[in-house]
């Protein structure tokens, strides 16, 4: 069932049946511009439970256009989630570049106290980008 807040359509699962294909290609074309810039990460791990690849490459675009110091971390936690390599690359990077002020965040307070591994592994990314 789609419930429309906005411009943007969201789902509201009752059950544990399948998204239908037309509800897929609703919601794969539905969301743009800025509803995409404010719901993109919310439709790219629906685009990654119920495949919609032309929703996921929409919003991996979108979020690595919009990718920033002060969301970084929770980019990459779903690039992670959502195997979007791409977008996983592109906030290491970032995070390579900028760590002085990522490390700064909410974000990255965050990650050290909930996530070891990903920051162990953001700190190895660095180690072998500097070599």
């Amino acid at each position: 069932m789609f419930k429309v807040q906005g411009k943007c359509p969201y789902l509201i699962f009752k059950s544990s049946r399948p998204v239908d294909y037309a509800s897929r290609r609703t919601l794969a074309y539905w969301c743009k511009g800025e509803e995409m810039e404010k719901y993109g990460i919310h439709l790219l791990a629906l685009s990654h439970v119920y495949p919609v690849p032309d929703q996921q490459q929409r919003c991996t675009k979108s979020l690595t256009e919009r990718l920033t110091i002060n969301n970084v971390i929770d980019v990459l936690q779903l690039a992670r989630l959502c195997d979007a390599p791409d977008v996983y690359l592109k906030c290491m990077k970032l995070l390579t570049n900028r760590f002085r002020s990522v490390e700064k965040t909410e974000g990255w307070k965050f990650l050290q106290d909930n996530d070891p591994w990903l920051e162990l592994e953001i700190l190895l990314f660095m180690d072998q980008a500097d070599q």
